[in-house]
This record gives C-alpha cells, sequence and structure tokens, in this order.
C-alpha cells in the first residue's frame, strides 16, 4: 500500500483526464450523487455516450459517493483509485502465496512488486474511470482465494462448503457489475482448481466446474437486473451520430477470418513486448496506428502462435507431471486474461489500450519472476531461520536485476502519471507516438479548441488547431466529428470559403445525418446566402428538429428569405422545447416584429433580456423595438432599467 502511494502519489495533482468526463462530469445521474444511485442501477438508452460504456453499476456507485463527499474534487478520485490498487496488489500478493505454498512468500511478494511498479498499470490508476479494472481484480482476487482454501480443505478433509461457494457467487457477481471483462474469471477458477487439486475426485471436478455455471447464473442475474446481457451495447437513435468502428479498432475493415487470426498474433505478441519494455505507452491505438494486414502479410504473424500452442501443450503435461508449475500457470493466467482483447471471435471498440493488460500482467508478472528464478537456480525454499551470510552470489545478483526492473519500471511509472495531468498534457505528449492515429489527431485539436473557443486566436494554436483537424480527416475521411469541428473553427476564423467548401464534402458524404448541413446551413447564411442557407437548414430540420442552434438559423434564414409563415410555426416549436433560451426568445420576437404584433414581439424580446441580463446588444435591441413600435415610454423605461444594472451608460 506504501509502495502504491509512493508511485501514484503525484495523481493527486492531477485533474480529470481522458474518458473521466464520459464516466463523471458529464453523467448527470453521477453529479446526482447519491440521489442518484438508483438510476446508475437501470440500463439506459439515450444519445449519450455514457450509456454506452457498458452495464458498470458498481464502478458508477463509488463514482457517486465521490460526488456526494467531494464535489468534483479530482484528488478524492484520484486518492481512491490509489488506495484501491494498493488493496488490489495486496490481495494479489495473498492469493499468490497461497497459490505456492510450497515456496516462502518472497516469490509472490517480487511476483506482487513486478505487477505493482508496471508502468502500463498507469493509465488504469491515474485515470479515475478505470477504477472499474481495479474493482473488478479486487472481487476477482478475492473470489480466487476462497477458491483455493475450499480447494485446500477438498484435498484435507473432502468438505465443498455451499456458504462459500455462495459467497464466491456473489463476489464473480460484483466483478461482473464493475466490469464486463472480469467474466475471465470463470476460466480462472477451474485453472486454479486444477493446479491445486491433490486427488481427482468428484468434489474436485465439482469446484472446478463452479466457473462456467457462476458465469451462466451471473449473466442472468445482470439481465434480470439491467433488462439485457452483460455485455450488450444501448443503440444510437435520433440525432446521435456514431462514427465508424473502423477509427477505433482497425479490425473492423473487412477481412477475412485468417486475416484476423494474423492480427491476434500481432497482438498477443505486442502484449507482451508492451510488458517487457513498457515503451512507448499511449492513451489510445485507433485507425491507423496498427496496420491492418492482408493475408499474405498476416500469415507469418501466426508463426507467433507456435511457441504459445507449445506452452499449451506444456499445461497439459504439467497437469500430469506437476512440472515448472510458476511458468505454466503464469502463461496460462496471461492466455486466458487476454483472449477477450484478441478480437478473433468477437470486435472490441479499441485495437490496443494498456488498461487490456492489467489483469493479463499479473500472469506474466508471475512467468517473468519463474524465468528469471530459474535462470539464477533460485528455489526460494521455506526456511525459518535463513542465514544472509550464505547467500550465494547467484542469488545475489537476481536481488540485484529484480531491483533494477522494479527500479527502471517506477521511474518510468512516475513519470507516466504526470502526463495524465489533463487531456491537453496527455493528448500533446502522446501525438509523437501516434501520428498515423486519426482520433488522436481530432482529439489534440478538439481540446485546443475547447481552451481558444473565441477569436482572437494566436497564430500558433490556429495553425495547430486546423493542421490536427486536417490531419485526422487525411488519415480517414470516415473522421466526421474532425470534418463538423473543422468547419466550426473555421467558421468563428472568419474563414467561410474554406468553411463551405468543408461542410459541403461532409454534407455530401453524411447526407443521413443532421449536423453536416446544420454546419453548411450556418455558414451560408453568415456568407449572406439566405436561400442556401434556408435549404440546407431545412435537411437538418427534417433529420434532427431539436437542436437550439439549429432552429435559431432556420428561423433567421427563412425570415431574412421572405418566408414570415415558415418561421412563425418554426419559431413556436423552438420556443416550446427552447423556452429557457435566449437566442430562441430573441428569434420568436424578430418574428412577432416582422408580421406587425408589436406587443408579443415585446414580451419574447423581454424574456430573452431576462434570460442573458448582462448582453448589451440584447437590451439595445429590445430598446429598439420599443421605439420602432413608437413606445417611446417603454424604451425609457427599459433604457433606465439597463443603465441602472450597469449594463448600459
Amino acid at each position: 500500500m506504501l509502495l502504491a502511494f509512493l508511485l501514484f502519489g503525484n495523481t493527486l495533482w492531477n485533474d480529470y483526464a481522458w474518458d473521466d468526463k464520459i464516466a463523471i462530469t458529464s453523467n448527470e445521474r453521477v453529479q446526482s450523487g447519491l440521489r442518484g444511485i438508483s438510476e446508475l442501477w437501470k440500463r439506459h438508452d439515450r444519445n449519450e455516450l455514457q450509456d454506452y460504456s457498458g452495464y458498470r453499476p458498481v464502478t458508477l456507485t463509488t463514482f457517486a459517493m465521490d460526488q456526494a463527499i467531494a464535489g468534483n474534487r479530482p484528488w478524492f478520485g484520484h486518492l481512491g483509485n490509489i488506495i484501491l490498487y494498493g488493496l488490489c496488489c495486496s490481495l494479489l500478493f495473498l492469493f499468490l502465496k497461497d497459490f505456492f505454498d510450497d515456496r516462502n512468500q518472497t516469490f509472490a511478494g517480487i511476483c506482487t512488486l513486478l505487477f505493482l511498479v508496471h508502468p502500463a498499470h498507469c493509465e488504469v490508476v491515474a485515470n479515475v474511470k478505470s477504477r472499474d479494472e481495479i474493482l473488478a481484480m479486487i472481487f476477482m482476487m478475492l473470489a480466487l482465494l476462497l477458491t483455493i482454501r475450499m480447494q485446500r480443505e477438498v484435498n484435507e478433509n473432502g468438505r465443498i462448503s455451499p456458504f462459500q461457494i455462495l459467497f464466491i457467487s456473489f463476489l464473480c457477481f460484483l466483478a461482473m457489475l464493475s466490469r464486463e471483462s472480469s467474466v475471465v474469471i470463470f476460466a480462472l477458477m477451474p485453472l486454479v482448481v486444477l493446479f491445486k487439486m491433490n486427488k481427482r475426485n468428484w468434489k474436485s471436478w465439482f469446484l472446478a466446474g463452479t466457473g462456467p455455471a457462476l458465469f451462466i447464473l451471473s449473466s442472468l442475474g445482470i439481465s434480470l437486473i439491467s433488462g439485457s446481457f452483460p455485455w450488450d451495447s444501448p443503440s444510437f437513435t435520433m440525432g446521435a451520430v456514431q462514427e465508424h468502428a473502423i477509427l477505433g479498432n482497425c479490425l473492423e475493415a473487412e477481412i477475412g477470418i485468417w486475416d484476423r487470426i494474423g492480427m491476434a498474433a500481432r497482438l498477443l505478441v505486442h502484449y507482451e513486448k508492451i510488458f517487457l519494455v513498457p515503451y512507448p505507452l499511449v492513451y489510445y491505438s485507433g485507425f491507423n496506428q496498427f496496420e491492418v494486414n492482408t493475408w499474405l502479410s498476416a500469415f507469418p504473424n501466426v508463426f507467433y502462435f507456435l511457441p504459445h500452442v507449445f506452452a499449451a501443450g506444456l499445461l497439459i503435461y504439467v497437469t500430469v507431471l506437476r512440472k515448472w508449475r510458476e511458468l505454466v500457470f503464469g502463461f496460462a493466467w496471461f492466455s486466458i486474461s487476454i483472449a477477450l482483447y484478441l478480437q478473433i471471435l468477437f470486435l472490441l471498440d479499441d485495437t490496443f489500450a494498456d488498461r487490456f493488460m492489467f489483469v493479463a500482467s499479473a500472469g506474466l508478472s508471475v512467468l517473468l519472476c519463474g524465468l528469471i528464478s530459474r535462470a539464477f537456480r533460485m528455489k526460494f525454499i521455506q526456511d525459518k531461520n535463513p542465514d544472509v551470510a550464505k547467500i550465494p552470489v547467484r542469488a545475489k545478483l537476481f536481488y540485484v536485476l529484480v531491483i533494477s526492473i522494479c527500479a527502471a519500471w517506477g521511474t518510468l511509472t512516475f513519470c507516466r502519471n504526470r502526463i495524465w495531468k489533463d487531456d491537453l498534457s496527455l493528448f500533446s505528449h502522446d501525438i509523437h507516438h501516434l501520428e498515423n492515429c486519426s482520433r488522436a489527431h481530432y482529439y489534440l485539436a478538439e481540446e485546443l479548441f475547447r481552451r481558444n473557443p473565441e477569436p482572437p486566436f494566436e497564430s500558433v494554436t490556429a495553425r495547430q488547431i486546423e493542421l490536427h483537424y486536417r490531419r485526422a480527416i487525411e488519415i480517414s475521411d470516415e473522421a466526421y466529428y474532425a470534418r463538423t469541428g473543422l468547419t466550426e473553427f473555421l467558421i468563428r476564423s472568419g474563414k467561410s470559403h474554406d468553411a463551405a467548401e468543408i461542410a459541403k464534402e461532409t454534407a455530401a458524404k453524411f447526407s443521413e445525418h443532421a449536423e453536416p448541413w446544420f454546419f453548411l446551413g450556418k455558414v451560408l447564411y453568415l456568407s449572406d446566402d439566405v436561400a442556401g442557407a434556408k435549404e440546407a437548414l431545412h435537411q437538418s430540420h427534417l433529420r434532427n428538429p431539436r437542436p437550439e442552434d439549429m432552429n435559431y438559423y432556420y428561423i433567421k434564414s427563412m425570415l431574412e428569405s421572405g418566408d414570415t409563415t415558415g418561421a412563425f410555426v418554426i419559431s413556436g416549436y423552438a420556443v416550446k422545447l427552447h423556452a429557457k433560451s435566449p437566442a430562441i426568445q430573441e428569434a420568436r420576437a424578430d418574428v412577432f416584429f416582422a408580421q406587425g404584433q408589436y406587443e408579443f414581439a415585446l414580451l419574447h424580446m423581454e424574456e430573452s433580456v431576462n434570460l442573458n441580463a448582462g448582453n448589451e446588444a440584447a437590451w439595445k435591441k429590445l430598446i429598439g423595438m420599443c421605439q420602432a413600435s413608437g413606445n417611446q415610454e417603454m424604451a425609457e423605461h427599459f433604457y433606465r432599467q439597463a443603465r441602472d444594472s450597469g449594463v448600459l451608460r
């Protein structure tokens, strides 16, 4: 626990970053604190990313508790992650100590230390949202600890406790409710029993078979609570745009099964490489970071599977002769845990991620420690009174090597934590390793634009924003949000011609969506092409009539093109949807004013001013409407009111 604080304590000064917005700060149910917990246990199907990230009510409940205690103070969320990570590592140590009970606890301690300091875990600890990984592994470790102790009772007394099985079932259920990928627990449980059974009687086999049975029961339990199975994702409906899945996962390309197997082999080796040499670490690996192999180029990758096939055969051999247990157990743990992320049978949202190897890296830690200890002929014999003076040179070299690895990994971890300080720090640092990743360029451009939303833009920042938006589109023309973001940026930069070109391309390519037509209509309206703007905004309105900005520009374009009847109808609809919008109230006032209904025009314009009392232009417009309608007394009244409030002088 202390080492976890020493390594990850510098994250306490970090802000929220990456997926934290989706899971925490922009999640209205989490922001409701304790009042929103009941809603977190329901599956929602709306146009929001927080509903698309999986059914994980246990994790979200902890975020709601954080919110209730500390509000949106990121240090509290980071503190929770550090404590839970320390607990997770402690449970891993206890599990390995019980599993390798024929050795002294030094072996389990070294394996745990390798796991604890590994830089690939920065994403899990420094990213508050990734608490789901830590919670899932905590419940998994508790379940496996109980499984070992149950198997020990079977070996010694031949007894199976139904209460312990019930509690293991509950822990597995909590793991599944923390993160769906903890489904691997149902394969790890039989693996542990297989290695620990002394008597191959029906009770041991029964215990080994509880894993698959608990998987079925847990899945059914989750489906009863949420109304769907844990791996189901909600659909996107009107107004929400889901980009082509290939932008997140290059394997979404139309490739055959042999190509996918070749890519799986490549991913497998990449996970192993990142464990041994954790550089470079990146927060995202979307299109085109991993090039999709064809059959001919993927075929050599299949040979990467050969040592893994050999190890699988060795597993069968070891179950009979009980040889090299730590090597085969570590490899089997890794193979089972990483299998979900090789994407042979089904595809994920991302091609690769550091967090995907969180549970799997525990197996690699055991495997690495086993290989090094065998190379130095370390046996870790149980000895209550070791003689330090008699420690051989090879043992001293072994400890020097282990300490060197941990020191190198720990230094990388400590430095990587600071890169997770906030979105800008993360995106700008990792872009050097993500030059071919479309979404990485989009995320950086979007963050720079978010921090500099209004002109005048600094020349260097403006060039960077436009460059990264265009690079994202250059890598993949499916980059929908990069196109709409670039259009908005060009509009605000006063580059109407360039904005119109991008908007036309986007509307042509994504004609079924409302937003491209809105941006096209907006840029045409600002370029004084009122007729073209009206037509484009009509197309946007047909596809999604709700957005506030679209309704505002649609009303204005109809008014300026002389269609006051259409403007009256649309503004009436819009004011019902957005009664608290100053812009919509002002547009409604313009419609009434154009029709000569001055009384209603002044009512809506006054409402617009009340909703945004500091807007000088709105006050002047309200006073001007009063004067134009011949109501000088009311104009003077509003002038005095604006002057007394300090808006006008």
